[in-house]
Order: structure tokens, then C-alpha cells, then sequence
């Protein structure tokens, strides 16, 4: 490709996010964010899943597309994935004292939090210091993780499942290995991007696909949800399909922990 200066740029913010992350983290930089996923069935909140954002003194807000592929590389992620869970055990526990309504987290985990920590040991030590129960936590895989070794991440999944967390698989559908995953995996729900029904050409097969796929999972008795939920016709959709589970901006964007009222 032709260099320009966008490339030179680039290279700079990525050097600047491998040096400055630790310190960000010390400083209280990163912060985490909440968006709800909604029973669409009833209106209300049935769980939360968790967000990052970076508020950089030199750059401003960084976004996660910024510096999550970026901590990955350099194997730093699972540093931000262990704050991430401590934050979450430490902001379940603080509604609770005030009596505030709480619900269940989800949290996203990279293949890395495997290899580079003890992230079943991290979790548990984060619930026993908070006094949280297991059942608030949700911790999500991509089907892609799955498929590069399926019999680790099973053997994860399990230790996960086994002290009382629950497994999802995130952006089912996108990979190669689908239906041998829901075959195969120990799952308790999986999470459907819609992307594929929203404006664009062959938007009547995408609904298709997504009915099919929500159809199936109902067969195997695993919950679905679908995410990028943006309008009300997709609602619509979703509701005519009976998918009972849903996230997007139709119901709000993620929003900083503290502020955000389920």
C-alpha cells in the first residue's frame, strides 16, 4: 500500500496506548460503561453487559476499536479484563448496600485471559472480595475463540460453568463451526448480531437466517439474544419471531457505570 500520513499516525497511537495503558489503568483513566439488555416481553432489564472506554488526557476518549485489538496484540489484555471484573464485582456489591435493584453483568473475554492468567482464579478471588454471588456474572466467548480449539475452551467453559458462572457465545454465526459448537459446547445462551436486516440488499434472506437461527436455538433449549437492535421495525421483527431477548441503542447506549440507572 502507499504510505501516508494516516499510516505514521496510526503507528504513533499505538505506541502511545502500549505505554500509557498501565498508567491509565493506576489513574482510573479507563472507565467502565453499562448498556442493558431488555426482556422485550415485559420492557424491563434483564441483565447488563460491560463496556470500556479510555478517557485519554492527551487524545481524549478513546475508542475501544482504538486500543482493545491493540492491548491484544501486545498481551496486555488481560490486565483491562481483570480490572473490568473487579470494577463489576465492586459496582454489584455498592448497589446492593444502597438497596439499589440489581441484575445480572455480562463481561466479553479475549482467548488471551486463557493463556496469559488464571481468569477463573481472577474471577473467583473478585466475587470472595466483594461478597458477590456468581449468579450476577455472565462471561461471553466468540464462536471464532471456539473454533481455533474447541477442546480448551470447552475445558474453560466448564470450570466456568462449574463454580456457578454462566457461558455465552458471542457472535454466533459468523464462523465456521456453528452448529458443531451448539452441538458440542457447553452453552447457556448465545448472543445473535442482526446486523445482516438492517438496510441493504438481500435483507428478506437475512430475516430468514435470523429467524432460523432463533428458532433452532429455542430447540435446544438455549436463550437467544439479539443484538444491534436499532429501530423499531427490528423490534418488531424480533417480537414477531418471539426473541424475547434484545440490545441495542433502541434501548440506550452504554452508559458510565455510576450513572447508570437499570
Amino acid at each position: 500500500q502507499y504510505y501516508d500520513g494516516k499510516i505514521d499516525e496510526k503507528a504513533r497511537l499505538q505506541k502511545y496506548i502500549i505505554e500509557a495503558f498501565p498508567k491509565a489503568l493506576e489513574n482510573g483513566e479507563i472507565k467502565v460503561y453499562l448498556q442493558k439488555v431488555v426482556d422485550v416481553t415485559t420492557g424491563k432489564a434483564a441483565s447488563m453487559e460491560v463496556y470500556t472506554r479510555w478517557e485519554d488526557a492527551v487524545h481524549g476518549r478513546l475508542s475501544p476499536l482504538e486500543y482493545i485489538y491493540v492491548l491484544e496484540e501486545n498481551h496486555m489484555i488481560h490486565k483491562l479484563d481483570s480490572f473490568v471484573i473487579h470494577e463489576t464485582a465492586k459496582e454489584i456489591k455498592r448497589r446492593k448496600d444502597l438497596g439499589q435493584e440489581t441484575v445480572p453483568v455480562s463481561i466479553n473475554l479475549s482467548g488471551l485471559d486463557f493463556e496469559l492468567t488464571n481468569v477463573v482464579q481472577v474471577i473467583e478471588d473478585a466475587i470472595k472480595e466483594y461478597g458477590v454471588s456468581p449468579d450476577m456474572f455472565m462471561f461471553e466467548i466468540t464462536e471464532s475463540l471456539i473454533s481455533v480449539d474447541m477442546d480448551a475452551m470447552q475445558r474453560e467453559a466448564q470450570k466456568l460453568r462449574e463454580h456457578g458462572f454462566k457461558v455465552w457465545m458471542d457472535a454466533f454465526g459468523t464462523g465456521y463451526s456453528s452448529l458443531k459448537v451448539l452441538k458440542d459446547f457447553p452453552l447457556d445462551g448465545i448472543k445473535i448480531d442482526i446486523d445482516m436486516i438492517k438496510s441493504g440488499e438481500n435483507t428478506d434472506r437475512g430475516a430468514v437466517i435470523i429467524s432460523t437461527m432463533i428458532d433452532l436455538a429455542k430447540r435446544l433449549r438455549v436463550p437467544a439474544l439479539a443484538k444491534g437492535v436499532e429501530t423499531q421495525e427490528q423490534l418488531a421483527f424480533l417480537n414477531s419471531i418471539d426473541c424475547n431477548l434484545a440490545q441495542g441503542y433502541l434501548f440506550g447506549r452504554p452508559q458510565p457505570m455510576n450513572d447508570f440507572v437499570i
